[in-house]
């Protein structure tokens, strides 16, 4: 069959536009999956689970070792200093010693002038009493050889005003003595306490420093002893309310390592003396496990502290990236028998801070969900 130019151009034309028509439809129509995946979604997949829904938080801290703030309690000058920083001494130990050469004197000449006034006062009180046997003796006399009732009545006048003396005598004697000895007993209060002395054994903290010869005051901190067989964490992060709402529980990591805690409440009134002068607060946490921690934490480890917020037992959860949402609702592509994606709505709860969701209605334990990339 012969077919002409005009005829040629027409048939090619057709077929161009053939191809161009059914050809496409045809390839799309067998290539196309029946649901086209969501912008984003990435082949990773993930299992719905089942168990405790918490919302971990970490928060940034470290350890020290237990620090004990060592002073005198009086005013005075340091006389020897037998430690410097770093040093490891044992309990018993003479940390630094004050010059209470004037206190030594002090407290020997009182005791001197006590006794010398105890002998002194004896001496004179029992003059007083020969006085007083004197005239009882007398008025014994007065009676023996008929005296008036009104001599007698003298005499039982100058006896009860000797003893009212010697009684008052007394009592003012008593309250001076009283006095001294007071003052003598805080002399040897400070004599006994005239050295630091290690409650413990540990290592002398560096930060400060003191001389023979500086001078300090009662109560100032002289020496900071560590014991670093007794590490604690602290964070200057964790507040009373985190650690009471983490319903999950809590734990600290230290290395790769999780320790069991414990937070050790803060004294009201020093709480709030830190808060009104602008002093940093630190949340204390004692290590309460496991067995054998203490040979493993160390002071001046970096560590974390880790709290479980929004404790809920007992549910269904998936990432939370893997759940959608469009005009329908929250969605997930669940993998199908053939691996297929198969569109599913469902229904969730999100918490704060949890990168998991709490499956509410649409799935169930096992199944297999795709999960985002994002």
């Amino acid at each position: 069959m012969k077919i002409s130019k005009k005829g040629a151009s027409f048939l090619a034309l057709f077929l161009i536009a053939s191809v161009m028509t059914g050809c496409t439809s045809k390839e799309e129509t067998v290539s196309a999956p029946d649901l086209l995946p969501a912008a984003g979604v990435a082949r990773d997949v993930a299992v719905v689970i089942r168990a405790d829904h918490v919302s971990p938080k970490m928060y940034e801290a470290f350890t020290v070792a237990y620090t004990e703030e060592l002073s005198f309690n009086v005013n005075g000058v340091i006389d020897e200093v037998n430690v410097l920083p770093g040093d490891f001494v044992h309990a018993g130990d003479r940390l630094v010693t004050l010059n209470l050469d004037s206190e030594k004197e002090r407290t020997a000449s009182l005791s001197e002038s006590i006794e010398r006034t105890k002998a002194a006062n004896a001496y004179s009180n029992r003059i007083s009493e020969i006085d007083i046997q004197i005239l009882e003796v007398e008025k014994q006399a007065l009676i023996a050889n008929g005296a008036s009732n009104d001599e007698i009545r003298l005499k039982e006048l100058d006896i009860l005003q000797k003893k009212t003396d010697l009684e008052q005598t007394i009592e003012i004697q008593n309250m001076n003595l009283s006095k001294s000895e007071g003052e003598l007993e805080a002399l040897n209060r400070i004599l006994a306490n005239d050295a630091i002395i290690a409650p413990f054994d540990g290592y002398v903290a560096r930060g400060i420093e003191v001389k023979k010869g500086s001078s300090v005051k009662a109560y100032q901190t002289v020496v900071l002893l560590s014991d670093h067989s007794r590490v604690s964490i602290m964070s200057s992060s964790v507040s009373e309310t985190s650690f009471r709402t983490a319903t999950g529980g809590s734990y600290a990591l230290i290395g790769s390592k999780k320790y069991d805690i414990e937070r050790v409440e803060m004294d009201k009134d020093e709480y709030a003396a830190k808060t009104l002068v602008g002093d940093t607060v630190y949340a204390q946490l004692n290590i309460t496990g496991p067995e054998g921690w203490e040979k493993e934490v160390e002071p001046g480890m970096y560590c974390a502290i880790v709290l479980l917020h929004n404790y809920v037992p007992d549910q269904l959860l998936i990432p939370q990236n893997a759940v959608l949402s469009d005009t329908d609702g929250k969605y997930v592509y669940v993998v199908g028998e053939n691996g297929e994606r198969i569109k599913r709505l469902i229904k969730i709860r999100n918490y704060a801070d949890s990168v998991y969701s709490v499956v509410l209605e649409g799935l169930e334990e096992g199944e297999q969900i795709y999960v985002t990339d994002k």
